[in-house]
Order: structure tokens, then sequence, then C-alpha cells
């Protein structure tokens, strides 16, 4: 493993266990393995370092949903793998360290996060909608369906929610799924 992914890994190591607030540059130079100088050199501060893991993890996750769309296959099956690939990958960001840290310490970056997720649950619902609809008339209008499920994701899937009800990211996220895999089978 290069430099540079051994300094990302070992970030979403320490992010997963402490936060992102939590996050040493000392402690994350020693379990990459190399000296803090060395760290500084490829990432100038802690906020570059975070932003880029950040980055790269949203670029991932775009592309793994790009392929799965283009798979055709089976919404309900396709979200079980989606979010699979979102439990696998996001440890460093879901815990309720990073998702405090994220609220209280770094909104700029859930901004961006939140218009990240909200452009590709769009491409999900439009997605669950030509497939289990058909071009058929849904009953409801799609534009007042996806604004309200846009609405659902930023009051549930966000840090204060989560904390205050004391739910894991993976308890809200599946839950939420299900409501809007249950709108769409239903309306065939």
């Amino acid at each position: 493993m290069e430099i540079r992914e051994r300094i990302m890994h070992a970030c979403r190591e320490l992010m997963a266990e402490r936060g992102l607030h939590g996050l040493k540059m000392d402690e994350l130079s020693a379990r990459a393995g190399i000296s803090k100088r060395t760290l500084y050199r490829y990432f100038p501060s802690k906020d570059e370092l975070i932003a880029t893991v950040f980055e790269e993890f949203m670029m991932f996750m775009a592309q793994e949903q790009e392929k799965l769309l283009a798979s055709g296959r089976d919404p309900a099956e396709l979200m079980k793998e989606f979010l699979q690939t979102i439990f696998t990958h996001s440890r460093f960001i879901t815990g309720p360290n990073s998702l405090r840290d994220l609220q209280i310490y770094y909104p700029g970056l859930w901004e961006k996060i939140d218009r990240f997720r909200l452009e590709r649950f769009k491409l999900m619902l439009g997605y669950f909608s030509q497939y289990y609809l058909k071009g058929q008339d849904p009953g409801i209008d799609m534009r007042i369906l996806t604004a309200a499920a846009l609405a659902s994701v930023q009051a549930v899937i966000n840090p204060a929610f989560l904390l205050e009800n004391n739910l894991t990211f993976k308890e809200a996220i599946e839950q939420l799924s299900q409501v809007f895999l249950s709108i769409f089978q239903n309306r065939r």
C-alpha cells in the first residue's frame, strides 16, 4: 500500500474509533507507520485530510451506485446491496462520535455530505419509479413524493436526530429505505 493510501486507511480507522475531532495527527502518523513530517507533506492540515477522506468516499459511493443502477436489478435487491456497501465502507462517518463531530465541528462538511446524499437519493427514487411504475401514472405527483422523500432523509438521517433518538445510522437508514420501497411496491 502506498503512503497516501496508508494515511487514508489509518485516518478512516481512527475516525471510526474516535470521531473526527478526536483524530490526532501524532497518532495518525504512528498508525500509518510514517513520520509526522511525511504526513504533513501529503496533507498540510487535519481538515484537508478529513475533507479528502470524505471526498474519496463520496466518489466511491457514487461509482458503486452508478454500477448498481446500470444493472437493471430489482430495487429491493439493489437497495440491500447498496446499503451493505454503505455500511461496510462508512464506519468512519456513521459512529456516534463522528456524527456528533460533523454536527458540532464540521457543519460545512455535513452540508456537503447532505447535498451529495440528496442528489444520490434522487437518482435512486428515479430508478424505483422507472422500475416499478414503467410509465404508469403512480397516482401521486412524483414531485411531491420526491420532495417528501428528500425531506424525510434530511429529517431522519442527520446527526442531531440520530443522537437525540439514540438510533444508529444503520437502523435509521434501513427503516427509511423500507418505507420508500413499500411506497413504490404498493403502487404496482
